[in-house]
Formats: C-alpha cells, structure tokens, sequence
C-alpha cells in the first residue's frame, strides 16, 4: 500500500473490509488494515514507527 498507492486509489474501504472478512480475517486486523486506507485516503502519510525506521 506505502509503495504503490495509485493502485489503491479506485478501491473503497468497504471493499477492503469485504474482503479482508472473506478472507476469514480477526475483527481486530481488519480494523487495522482498514484504518491504513482510511487515512490513506484522507491524504494522510504512512509512517513507521521509528524502532523499526533502522531496521
């Protein structure tokens, strides 16, 4: 999603949850991927936290 946020531009976020509970997925990872786009889509940047910025 961080690298190629052009593909992820026609998709919704209620397709991402669709899928991702198809997929057979906990509630609580699906909150998390779907939060990623929502602020993806808001305009907001993707930032790694900084234990892992180094690795």
């Amino acid at each position: 999603m961080m690298n190629r946020l052009v593909r992820w531009a026609p998709i919704t976020v209620e397709q991402v949850r669709t899928k991702c509970r198809a997929l057979g997925m906990h509630p609580h990872g699906v909150d998390t991927i779907v939060g990623f786009l929502k602020r993806q889509k808001e305009g907001r940047r993707f930032n790694v936290q900084s234990s892992y910025r180094a690795f």
